[in-house]
């Protein structure tokens, strides 16, 4: 349906089949965290934060630090695309495999979702959240992915379109001690673990191990309240 939201697709799959190697998420390392650490969160870090890199395929991580020292991880699709709207028509400008592409599509608004389709396929859009103005696709959308698993899409007023598609979640508690976050996972399975970190402005950089990986600051996009979706089952549409 999407020229660039369909090499995604082949990547989602391919994950969630345990093919391919996802990129930059924070791999779990298991480190001894002394039990009298209480949960405290760092006012820095709270809202979300994006990879830098990501695998070719566009796969990356997303973190959601809570003020209440509630954390979520989330290993994705992860798409940045321009577009454009003249009247029912829609049209996205993106790059794959290094080369430009384009689609127009016919657009509609049913209520309070929006409708695109193309090739006898169609996709709906629901708000994400309140204060969306009718007839815009200005705002944040819940759908279903074509790959069948929830996804989410922003489009801003300057051209500007992300889409995420979550493919592995992680839920748990984090504190904080000096330069180290103590994370405490207990979804999908109970573990500890830790990493160091350094904030400078609005990027984030997480050393494990050794390695280090980059974040930036992002608009919030994927809920805290997503969960791990299940093994999609092939292309929908």
């Amino acid at each position: 349906m999407r020229p660039w939201a369909c090499g995604a697709a082949v990547t989602v799959l391919s994950v969630a089949n345990g093919q391919g190697a996802p990129a930059q998420s924070i791999p779990p390392v298991p480190q001894p965290i002394p039990v009298t650490v209480s949960p405290a969160p760092h006012t820095g870090l709270v809202g979300t934060w994006e990879a830098t890199i990501r695998s070719y395929g566009g796969i990356g991580s997303t973190v959601l630090f809570a003020a209440d020292s509630v954390f979520t991880l989330v290993l994705g699709a992860m798409v940045d695309v321009k577009y454009k709207v003249n009247g029912s028509e829609f049209t996205f400008f993106g790059e794959d495999r290094g080369k430009r592409s384009s689609e127009t599509q016919k657009l509609k608004f049913v209520g309070d979702t929006a409708v695109l389709s193309a090739n006898g396929c169609s996709m709906k859009l629901t708000p994400l959240e309140t204060g969306t103005v009718a007839g815009s696709l200005v705002g944040k959308w819940r759908l279903m992915h074509m790959t069948g698993v929830p996804a989410f899409e922003e489009f801003t007023p300057d051209g500007e379109a992300r889409l995420r598609v979550p493919i592995q979640v992680q839920k748990g508690m984090y504190s904080v001690r000096g330069d180290t976050i103590a994370f405490h996972t207990y979804s999908p399975r109970r573990e500890d673990w830790s990493a160091r970190f350094r904030l400078t402005g609005d990027t984030l950089t997480v050393s494990i191990g050794g390695e280090r990986q980059q974040y930036l600051r992002a608009r919030p996009l994927i809920p805290f309240d997503v969960q791990q979706p299940a093994p999609p089952a092939g292309m929908v549409c």
